[in-house]
């Protein structure tokens, strides 16, 4: 059935609408942020292609020697039953360097064309203007015919865009862009091979475009680079057409190799197949052959002239321009329907997304720039304290915190002192001695506190001068317990290093996120510089802090703790005892075997113990021996026991109060302190504090660019949605 039959039937109208909306989404600049479907042309320089699209959309373009389509040309086809006319627009997306601009700006060139052999002109005319980048562009509609060849220094090509509406009889509702054709080579610019090729490849890497991909019948499939970058983009060959040109051209020992191809066999298969027209020979072209009696042309040749007269019944439905034609339209109108929704879906998304952008900066004139910069400074209060209070959904920084705090625990535990209640040369029989975990509680994961056996405990505790025997001099005992504190303040000085710069950096974070859109104004830099002078101070505070602390442990010994302390000094005084009486007994057995003193004589002992029990004390063996042996040692091992208590005494003190100092003058005053800093330091009650908070909250010119790209966002995108609604779809 002929196109214009159905033209008004309800399916092409449909059609028509459907090609109308992604059309008007395009001209405002829809695919610079949406993948639009559309129809890409590609082919050889000399493939035929010009006379594929003349046959089309049934207009004459611009013909001569060399590469004769300068720019992408994109030409709307609407079947009417109104009279014949042609509309022709430059749409500049790109700049002169050939990048994007962001935006797409329309420019109507001429009036409407109602002659269909002026249109020729016309797009010569429109390449002129385009190649030219001019800001006015109509300068060229009046140009002489005879001086539209390009001069040699001219640029050659242009990314931005010749459109072209072609509404009329016998037309079929289609949308396509015309790319240059690709050259292998050209005679004084190298640079132009490539130029073509990239931009072929930008449109048609496109996942939404269908590629319609010109070969001709003249020279082999493998030596066609439009073939070849096709393959590149589509690799599956899902979205590839074929249409082959020039059968006329052939001889007869080369139409085997061309119907497997038609037939869409071998390695050249594609999804969507092949197709295959006939176009007005050189002579017809020159001649001006009418479009129809081309068309009536193309069907004697391919009626009467082997083998295509001869294609099976499946084949021969794609032969002939208008069953190509006619095919494209369904297959564009099908894709876009398909595409609906996820266009439908991401104009909505972008929307959000600009919205968002808007919403973030700050407001361009301000009524009340004081108060506005008070809300700021809240902000920021109550952000930080969100983090410093452990707000949920903000524990980020105390769960830091208490994991630098448990290592720094760690740490302290690690400087205990390794008491050995041996001698060194019993130690060497009992190497294996570790603390009691049972009375110090809890264990160093390395041991860098110092060890010390009897032997050095009995060097120092022999320092006495006028202490009565077993008293060992309390100087001696209160140098030994703070021994390992003199550790403690670099320790304590590192655990607050490891956690004040992680707060700077959060501190940095916000303050960008809140006051990071008058970064070109200086209120950033202001209010960053307040802050972090405050930051410093508290910084002091809690150094002096944690110096006191130290300070307060290192001067002497000193607990009302004395349950624990206490509790802790009779435990590892008996533990002491019984590994040491364990540790040394075998040697004591055999001393006790030579001796002949009657404690050593198992029936005395044993007659000892029955009279024991008989008294109603039940005593063993080991209770006796301790009763009646005295530890030589015994000094040492109590100032062992006093220091080893000490210590857990003072070093759980000491972690607990490194935390409380750091959480209480560092953490927690932080956001009221930063506030309090801020209101002072920026002089809210000045005579000039309005003019000068104005100032501060002025837009960028950087900003204004910004928000100006964003408000043209949002007018394109509804525009967008508003060509959806009115096909039905979408909110």
């Amino acid at each position: 059935m002929h196109s214009a039959d159905i033209s008004e039937s309800i399916y092409a109208i449909h059609t028509r609408q459907l090609l109308d909306a992604i059309d008007q989404i395009r001209d405002i600049g829809g695919q610079l942020k949406l993948d639009l479907p559309r129809i890409v042309v590609i082919g050889n320089q000399s493939a035929g292609k010009s006379s594929l699209i003349e046959a089309i959309a049934r207009i004459n373009v611009p013909r001569g020697g060399g590469t004769c389509t300068r720019c992408p040309t994109e030409i709307r086809l609407r079947s009417s039953s109104d009279p014949w006319k042609c509309s022709v627009s430059l749409r500049y997306e790109y700049d002169s360097e050939g990048n994007l601009t962001g935006d797409s700006l329309i420019i109507p060139f001429g009036e409407d064309v109602l002659d269909p052999s002026h249109v020729e002109v016309m797009l010569r005319r429109a390449q002129i203007a385009v190649l030219n980048n001019e800001r006015n562009p109509r300068m060229y509609l009046d140009i002489d015919p005879s001086q539209l060849q390009l001069p040699e220094d001219q640029r050659q090509f242009s990314k931005n865009i010749v459109c072209i509406e072609v509404s009329g009889p016998l037309l079929t509702d289609l949308t396509f862009v015309d790319l240059p054709g690709i050259i292998q080579h050209h005679p004084t610019d190298s640079n132009l091979v490539e130029l073509i090729k990239s931009m072929t490849r930008e449109y048609i890497s496109d996942p939404s475009a269908l590629i319609l991909c010109t070969i001709t019948m003249k020279d082999d499939p493998e030596n066609q680079a439009a073939l070849g970058e096709a393959k590149i983009a589509d690799p599956e060959g899902t979205r590839t057409i074929g249409v082959l040109t020039k059968p006329d051209t052939l001889q007869s020992q080369e139409e085997e190799q061309w119907l497997s191809v038609l037939k869409n066999e071998g390695r050249h298969r594609l999804k969507l197949g092949y197709y295959i027209t006939k176009q007005p020979a050189q002579v017809e072209v020159e001649q001006r052959v009418a479009f129809d009696t081309a068309r009536q042309n193309e069907q004697e040749f391919f009626k009467n002239v082997k083998p295509w007269c001869n294609l099976p019944g499946r084949v021969s439905e794609n032969v002939g321009t208008p069953r190509l034609t006619a095919m494209l339209s369904q297959l564009l109108s099908g894709l876009i329907r398909k595409s609906l929704p996820d266009i439908d879906t991401k104009i909505r998304q972008f929307m959000q997304e600009v919205d968002e952008g808007i919403q973030a900066l700050a407001s361009v004139v301000s009524a009340h720039p004081v108060a506005d910069i008070i809300l700021l400074c809240e902000r920021f209060r109550s952000e930080l304290d969100h983090y410093t209070s452990g707000s949920p959904g903000y524990e980020k920084l105390v769960q830091e915190n208490y994991t630098v705090l448990r290592s720094f625990q760690k740490d302290i535990r690690n400087t205990a002192p390794q008491f050995i209640p041996y001698t060194a040369r019993e130690h060497k029989r009992n190497i294996s001695y570790v603390e009691p975990l049972d009375i110090v509680e809890d264990w160093a994961n390395k041991e860098d506190g110092d060890t010390y056996h009897l032997e050095t405990l009995f060097t120092l505790c022999s320092a006495k001068t006028r202490e009565l025997p077993f008293n060992v001099p309390y100087a001696v005992k209160v140098q030994m317990m703070l021994l390992p504190i003199k550790r403690w303040k670099d320790l304590a000085n590192a655990c607050f290093t490891s956690i004040h710069p992680q707060i700077g950096s959060l501190i940095e974070g916000i303050l960008h996120s809140i006051f990071g859109g008058y970064d070109q104004t200086l209120l950033l830099e202001r209010v960053k510089g307040i802050v972090f002078r405050q930051l410093n101070v508290l910084v002091t505070d809690t150094k002096g802090a944690l110096e006191l602390l130290f300070d307060m442990e290192d001067q002497g010994t000193l607990t009302l703790n004395d349950f624990y302390y206490s509790s802790t000094r009779s435990k590892l005084i008996a533990h002491y005892h019984e590994v040491r009486r364990k540790g040394t007994s075998s040697s004591s057995s055999s001393h006790c075997a030579s001796s002949t003193a009657p404690a050593c004589q198992t029936s005395s002992l044993s007659e000892v113990l029955i009279q024991l029990q008989v008294l109603g004390y039940p005593v063993s063996e080991d209770d006796l021996k301790r009763l009646t042996e005295k530890d030589r040692w015994e000094e040492e091992i109590v100032v062992m026991a006093e220091t080893r208590a000490y210590f857990q005494v003072a070093y759980k003190r000491f972690v607990d109060n490194i935390h409380l100092a750091i959480d209480r003058v560092f953490v927690r005053p932080l956001a009221a302190a930063m506030l309090r800093a801020l209101v002072s330091d920026l002089q809210f009650d000045s005579p000039d504090a309005h003019e000068r908070c104005k100032s501060y909250l002025a837009e960028s010119p950087q900003k204004a660019a910004q928000r100006q790209r964003l408000n043209a966002d949002r007018v394109r995108l509804e525009k967008a949605s508003e060509a959806l609604k009115a096909i039905g779809f979408g909110n």
